[in-house]
Order: C-alpha cells, then structure tokens, then sequence
C-alpha cells in the first residue's frame, strides 16, 4: 500500500466527513480520526503501571525532585514538561479543565504536590487538568515536550480516563517497568496495543540497581522473546536506576552516572531529539488510525454493494412511491392556491363611482371660483373699453388668464391627489387579499411543505400595482404668446441697433486701418536710409614710355540694392491697401444687408402683434357678452380631464387585474421550485441509509 502524506490522509479524512457524517456505523470512527488529527502533537509520554517509578525517572532526567515520588499510587493529574531558552528562569502553572489558569510562578515543590498527588486532592478548590513545567531540558525543543501521566491500571476512574485521553494525542511512549520484575500481562498487553496503534515505544527498565547484571539480561532476553512474538521491529530496551542515577547528577560522581544506565536512555532522547524522529513518529501513528478506519469503510461499502437485486429494486419503488406523494402533495397545494386567487374579486365599480363624485364637486368649486374671476374681467374692462383704453383692457385679458391658469393648475394637483388616494386604496385592497390568501394557505398546507414566511417573500418580489395618469397642462395660453412676441420685438430692435451702430462705425474703422499701414511704410523706408551714391574709382595704365592712359570706374551696386528694397515696400503696401479696401467694401455690404433684413423682421413681427392684439380685443369683446352664469371655458377643461380620468380608471383596474395574474404565475412557479428542491433532496439522500425525504 502507498504510503499517504499527512495532506493526503487530511483531504481523504474531509471527503468521508461529507459521504458519512450521518451514517449511524461510521460516523463516530471518522470524528474519533478528526480529533486525532486535530490533538496529535510532538511529546513524549511517559506511561507505565502506577509505581512503577515514572515520578523517580523523571526527575533524575530532569535533574532535580520536581515531582514527588511514593510507593503507593501518586499522580492523578498530567504533568507536562516545556523546554526554556537559555537565561530563562524555571516556572510552574496550572491549568483547568475549561482553560482557566489555576495558579503560576516560579518552582515550588508543594504547590506542585499538591496539583499533582492524591494525597493533598482535600485542600484544591479546583481540579486542575494539566500542571505544566518549563524547565531546561537538553533533549526537549520548542516542538517536542515531556508528559507524565496517572498510571496505565490507575485505581480511579477519573485518572485512568486521563490516560486515555493522553495516549490517544500521543505519538511516542517511553513505556517504565520495573527491572527485577520484567514485564507482566498487563505490561504485555499495552506495549503491543502502542505497537499496533504505530506509536514510537521506548523501553526502560527502572530500579536496576536492585538486581544483577546477570539478572538484568536474563530478564532482557525473557522481554524480547516476548516481543518477538507480536513485532518484528523489537523496541530499544534501557534499564535505569533512577535514585542511583539522582545521587550522581547531585554529587557530580561520573562513574556512578554511567553505571545508573541514565546516560544511554538520554543519548536516545537527545538523537529522538535532534534527528526529528518525532515528526515520523506522530506521522506513523496518524496514518495507522486512518489506515484502521480506512478499512472499515472499504468493509463497509463492500457490505452495501453485496445487496440483492431485489433489494435494489424494493428500495428503488419505495423511492419511487415516496417521489409520487411528494409531487401529488405539492400539486394540491398548487391547485388550491389557484382557485383562491381566482375567486379574489374587487368592487371596481364602487370605488370609481365616489371618485368621479368626487372630482365633479372639484369640478363645481373650479367653475364657481373662474365665473368670479370673469365677473371682475367685464366689470372693469367695460369701464377701459368706453374710455377706448385698449391697453388697460389688454392688461386685465392678461390678468384674467393668469388667474385661470393658476386655477386650473390647482385643478389639475387636486385630480392627482384624488388619483393618487384611489390608487393607494386599491394597493391596499390588494395586500388584504393577498394576507388573507396566504392565512388561508397556512392553515391548508398542515403538513408545513412550503414555508410561507419566505413565500410571503418571494412572491411579492415582482408584484406591484403602478398608477398611471397623464393630466392637461395649461402651459399655452395668450399671455404666453404676448410675452414671447414681445420678447423676439425686443431682441430684434436690439440688433437692428447693434447693425446700424456697425455700419457707421466701418468707414471710420477703415480710415484708421488706412493710417496705420501708412505710418508703417513711412517708418520702414526710414529704416532704409538715404539712397546712395554711385561710386567713382580712377585707375591709370601706362601705354608709352612717357604716357599714361586714365580710366574712371563707376559702381551702382549699394544704389540698386536700396531701390530694389524700396520698389519691394511699395508693392507690399499696395497690396495690403488694396485687400483693406477689398474687406472693408465686403463688411460695409454685409452690415447693409443685415441691417435691411432686421428691418424686414421687424416691420413683419410688428404686424404680427398689431394683428394678435386686434384678434384678443375681439375675443375679449366676444368674451364680455357671455353672461356671469356661462362655464364655457370650465368647462371645456374638464371635458378632457373627465376623459383621462376615465382612461385612468381603467388603466388601473387592468393593472389590478394583471397584477393578481402575475402573483399567480409567481406562485406557481414557487409552488414548482419548492417541488423541486424536495425530490433533489431526496435523489442526493437518498444513498445514505433509509430513502427519506
């Protein structure tokens, strides 16, 4: 078989922990290999018959009487033993059972007496569960620790448990008999129960120097014998003379050390020590515990696949039957919630007759309140009118349409709050009958299938009734139009004006730019400087013996130079002269028409308001002769505010209809996934034991 890492094993451990968590054969031997997994830890426990000197042995290792020895049973607590640094000063502490530190400090002989021994269990107020001691130790380190325990055969309950539980966290026995004797059933017995559980066994023999050396080998020979018998690999054997080996270390005697036996056990400690064997150890000892659960698992599953094929089939028809039950339960529930919500009615009819009622006395306040403000529009325009005020009949038109477009804007925030009151109503109507829906539900599913809490839940998530109205708004009116002609009047005078202003100021702007690129020819041909001279040389060759001929040279150059530089001036004034001249006549031809068309706009939009005004002064004078009583103008708003009311209304009662229909739908759906978590449920359980669901 391949050996597994402790990974491995740990990761084969959580598989079995999820296939048999429940299986009422298994589970208690997985979780006995989870706890060893989780407490197995590096230490060496001292273990053996009481009295048979652990107390003595240990404290010649140790070097000094830090536990108290008697011929007669002792320990009753585990005493556990931690390597210090150098420097460090030894101490002592006690530990409860629940982890409540009992008492610390540094080394007293008779406080740890009293934790440790039977005899002084009167005076502790408190069990103590471990009594640890931090000691310098050549043969411990930080990962390796020392254990005394209560003896193998301990005469109480409580202190045999101890040991037990000790062991069981263990991964290294050094295992005490007494030499003269050798070792008995009991002795037998343990050493080849540690053996088995592939615990790290070290032998010793204590009170060695009760008996011969020839006694010792004889006894030896009779143990290994013995142990041959069960193991191939027959552990180190030690004798030791604890008392023998005390009185050494506290006399500084070497030859009486040596002859104690003590020297060799603590050369084997220290090599357990320093090469790390413990690591294999408490690796060996894990992987025997997972190899013996291992197999019951493999026996196990064996048993479960050497069933019958009857038996396969009677358990696959009593799924079967089971799956059938569920699916029909479910179904009834399905079929009962559906009836009820097809009975749900609403009282559509009643609801909308008060609101229209309602809106009506909105109607008949709105109509008294403009005739009002009419009867004040005619007395005083009658007044402006005979004084062919125009103006101030003008400004009370405006003043009546401003009060009757605020009127109908209350109007139209009334309607909405009367809707949206409707509608609050209707969703209120709604949550009635769904609570009274899901009361109903509860007490029909006695069986609890569905938990009706979550259902409450989920299926509202997507339900919900919206309202919806689209209300007239009077944001058109004459006083609007009026402000908005006499606004465009205003902005296009302005920039007529800005026009004009324009072509005035072109021919002066022109002159300006005339002026400065004169200025500027002006001072480059200063730049020049005067126009030179041309230059006279005289040069004389001799022709005869006595005469001589005289030419005079002429040179032009600097004098050309400078004309050719001045001509260039001119011709680049010229040019920019002439393209000024070019952009100013363009500009003073634009701003003309730009100027001709703003006046063309203007005479238009002025007679378009000569042409609004006469039309209003006839409506007005149209809307005088109508009688304080007429509701003409009311009225005609409320025709089509009455009408979206109308389609409102049925817009909502639609959406209370399809709103119970999505819940419907809703629950079915939940209905069918609740169906279908039970028999999934019931597909992946039911392999483990009896099929439930």
């Amino acid at each position: 078989m391949e050996l597994l890492s402790k990974e491995q094993m740990k990761q084969s451990l959580e598989e079995w922990v999820s296939l048999y968590a429940d299986d009422p054969f298994l589970a208690n031997d997985i979780q006995h290999l989870q706890d060893h997994f989780e407490h197995t830890r590096s230490q060496i426990l001292a273990v053996g018959q009481f009295s048979a000197g652990k107390s003595a042995l240990l404290n010649a290792l140790l070097g000094h009487t830090y536990l108290k020895a008697h011929t007669n049973e002792t320990t009753k607590t585990i005493t556990r033993i931690f390597a210090i640094q150098n420097g460090q000063l030894p101490t002592f502490k006690t530990v409860a059972a629940n982890g409540e530190v009992i008492e610390e400090g540094g080394m007293d002989s008779e406080k740890i007496e009293k934790y440790t021994t039977f005899q002084k269990e009167s005076s502790v107020s408190l069990e103590p569960r471990y009594v640890d001691l931090y000691l310098d130790v050549p043969f411990l380190n930080d990962d390796l620790i020392l254990v005394d325990t209560p003896g193998a055969n301990s005469r109480t309950i409580e202190a045999f448990e101890t040991t037990e539980d000790i062991l069981f966290s263990s991964a290294t026995v050094l295992y005490l008999f007494q030499a003269p004797r050798g070792i008995d059933v009991v002795d037998d017995e343990l050493i080849q129960r540690f053996l088995q559980q592939g615990k790290h066994v070290i032998l010793v023999g204590t009170r060695y120097d009760t008996i011969s050396e020839t006694q010792w080998q004889d006894v030896k020979m009779a143990m290994e014998k013995r142990l041959a018998t069960y193991c191939s690999d027959i552990p180190a054997i030690f004798p030791v003379a604890s008392l023998q080996a005390m009185e050494a270390k506290h006399s500084g005697n070497e030859k009486l050390l040596a002859e104690s036996g003590l020297l060799q056990l603590e050369q084997e400690l220290s090599m357990y020590m320093e090469t790390k064997a413990y690591e294999s150890s408490e690796l060996n000892s894990l992987r025997h515990a997972y190899e013996e659960v291992m197999l019951r698992i493999q026996s196990y599953e064996s048993m479960n696949q050497s069933l019958s094929i009857e038996q396969e089939k009677e358990r696959q028809l009593r799924e079967a039957r089971l799956r059938q039950l569920i699916i029909e339960s479910y179904d009834h529930i399905e079929t009962h919630g559906t009836n009820l919500l097809a009975d749900i009615t609403f009282d559509s009819d009643s609801a909308d007759e008060q609101l229209i009622l309602q809106l009506k006395e909105v109607q008949m306040k709105k109509n008294k309140e403009e005739r009002q403000f009419r009867k004040t529009f005619r007395r005083e325009s009658h007044k402006h009118l005979e004084k062919s005020k125009f103006q101030s009949v003008m400004a009370e038109y405006q003043t009546y349409q401003d009060e009757c477009l605020s009127l109908l804007k209350q109007w139209n925030e009334e309607v909405h709050s009367l809707f949206t009151n409707h509608v609050d109503r209707r969703r209120v109507d709604i949550e009635e009958e769904l609570a009274r829906f899901f009361q109903a539900m509860e007490l029909f599913d006695l069986e609890h299938k569905v938990d009706w809490d979550v259902a409450k839940v989920e299926l509202k998530s997507n339900v919900q009734l919206n309202e919806k109205l689209d209300l007239i708004q009077m944001i058109e009116s004459r006083t609007k139009e009026m402000k908005q002609f006499k606004s465009k009047h205003t902005r296009l005078i302005n920039s007529s004006k800005r026009a004009d202003q324009k072509l005035h100021e072109l021919p002066e702007l022109l002159e300006t730019k005339v002026s400065d690129i004169a200025a500027d020819l002006e001072l480059e041909i200063q730049s020049l400087g005067n126009m030179p001279k041309v230059e006279e040389r005289v040069e004389e060759k001799k022709k005869w013996f006595l005469f001589k001929e005289r030419t005079v040279l002429k040179d032009s150059t600097a004098r050309d130079e400078w004309s050719e530089k001045y001509e260039e001036l001119k011709r680049q004034h010229d040019q920019t002269h002439q393209q000024l001249m070019e952009q100013s006549a363009k500009q003073m031809k634009e701003a003309e028409e730009e100027l001709v068309r703003l006046e063309e706009e203007i005479r238009l939009h002025e007679k378009k308001i000569d042409d609004y005004e006469t039309n209003t002064i006839q409506e007005i004078q149209e809307l005088l002769r109508f009688s304080s009583s007429d509701t003409q103008f009311m009225d005609e708003q409320a025709e089509e505010i009455n009408a979206i009311i109308i389609d409102a209304l049925e817009d909502t009662n639609e959406a209370m209809s399809q709103t119970l229909r999505q819940f419907t739908i809703n629950f079915k759906k939940y209905i069918n996934q609740e169906k279908a978590k039970t028999l999934q449920h019931l597909h992946v359980t039911r392999y483990k034991g009896e099929t439930h669901a």
